[in-house]
């Protein structure tokens, strides 16, 4: 079995949203192990939901044995988007040349290619030498900025990112986290490590949401080389094989993404 490619996600019933992510992450890590060669990682809170899928080559990681929060606690109980985190920890474990992290209501289709990803990744790593493939949607910046304008006071973001040590935030680029792609190697390593220590100091119900702040800002510190799938046509074939549908917003993620 093949170690340059593996793939994570996260798949919680968290039982506060409208749609089955446990449905999803099982279509997810079915589209996977039918429509590749590769393994995959996946988060849960009930991993018998997965009892049935090859575990030699799916890795079924559980919440409660590794001590990952499904929500950040508090009366709102908001579902714990740090939990993106430990998917992509797990999936560097193995080894792989890349880790693959897509959200759970997306899969692999019967278009997927592997020989083509793989030959777009080695031509790409050739000419770029890239860190990270994804698509940006902002700068971090903006949204800490919109929250100071409308309620006076720093980003939850910001206080959690400052109270870990960190005096400035720099404007950097945050991706959709959608799909993420990384180079398995130390930047990615360290971009793991300063994510963690900002989850250990994130206050119990705090809204995780706007994760793109701090996976952006733990990309800066770790001077990741960026490139960007959004507007270049060349990825289209690898970014078709992969439905990337958006159960919550009901659009499929690939169509804004790939012309």
């Amino acid at each position: 079995m093949t170690s340059k490619i593996h793939f994570c996600s996260v798949s919680i019933n968290n039982k506060s949203r409208k749609n089955n992510y446990l449905d999803a992450g099982l279509k997810w890590a079915n589209s996977i192990l039918n429509h590749s060669d590769f393994n995959a990682s996946i988060i849960t809170n009930e991993p018998d939901h997965f009892k049935d899928c090859d575990p030699s080559r799916l890795e079924v990681i559980s919440c409660s044995d590794h001590g990952i929060k499904i929500n950040t606690g508090g009366r709102r109980k908001y579902f714990n988007m740090n939990s993106k985190l430990y998917a992509m920890k797990f999936a560097s474990k193995h080894q792989p040349e890349y880790a693959f992290y897509m959200d759970g209501d997306s899969y692999l289709n019967e278009n997927w290619n592997t020989e083509t990803t793989l030959s777009l990744l080695d031509a790409s790593q050739s000419s770029n030498n890239f860190d990270a493939l994804q698509h940006i949607i902002y700068r971090i910046n903006g949204p800490m900025a919109r929250h100071y304008a409308k309620h006076n006071t720093e980003h939850p973001w910001e206080s959690v990112i400052k109270s870990v040590g960190y005096k400035s935030i720099p404007n950097y680029q945050a991706p959709q986290e959608t799909l993420m792609i990384y180079k398995n190697n130390d930047k990615f390593k360290n971009f793991l490590s300063i994510w963690g220590k900002i989850d250990q100091a994130c206050p119990d119900g705090m809204n995780t949401s706007f994760i793109g702040i701090p996976v952006g800002f733990c990309q800066g510190k770790s001077d990741m080389k960026i490139i960007t799938y959004g507007r270049r046509r060349h990825w289209c074939g690898m970014l078709n094989g992969m439905t990337l549908y958006n159960q919550g917003k009901h659009v499929q993620i690939v169509s804004r993404v790939c012309w």
